[in-house]
C-alpha cells in the first residue's frame, strides 16, 4: 500500500497541530518518533526486531509514497499508541492515516 507520510496532522477542529512553534507535526515525524524511541519492554527486543524498527523508520523518512505492508502497520500501530503524546487526537489521526479513513 503507497502511503505518503508527509501528510501534516491535525487536531480535532482541523487546524494543524505543531511539533516546533512554526513547523506541523507530521504522520512522517510522529511514526518516526514511535519507531525510534525507546519504548518499554524494548529492552527484551533481539536484536533483529531492533534492525526491523530501524529499517522501517529508514523506509518512512522518504519524502516520497512509501509502499508498506500489512505488518508495517500493525507494527506503527503498536508503536504508535505507546507514545505519550500531547493529545489523543494525534493517535486517532495517525490510525486513520494508515487504515486509509482520514
Amino acid at each position: 500500500m503507497k502511503k505518503n507520510f508527509n501528510t501534516v496532522i491535525k487536531n480535532i477542529d482541523g487546524n494543524d497541530i505543531l511539533e516546533t512553534a512554526d513547523k506541523p507535526l507530521t504522520v512522517r515525524a510522529a511514526c518516526l518518533m514511535a519507531l525510534l524511541s525507546t519504548q518499554e519492554g524494548d529492552d527484551r527486543l533481539d536484536g533483529q526486531k531492533k534492525f526491523s524498527l530501524v529499517e522501517l523508520a529508514f523506509k518512512i523518512r522518504d519524502p516520497e509514497e512509501v509502499d508498506i505492508s500489512s505488518e508495517d502497520i500493525v507494527l506503527l500501530k503498536q508503536r504508535v499508541a505507546k507514545v505519550p503524546f500531547t493529545t489523543h487526537v494525534i493517535l486517532y489521526r495517525i490510525y486513520q492515516f494508515l487504515e486509509d479513513k482520514e
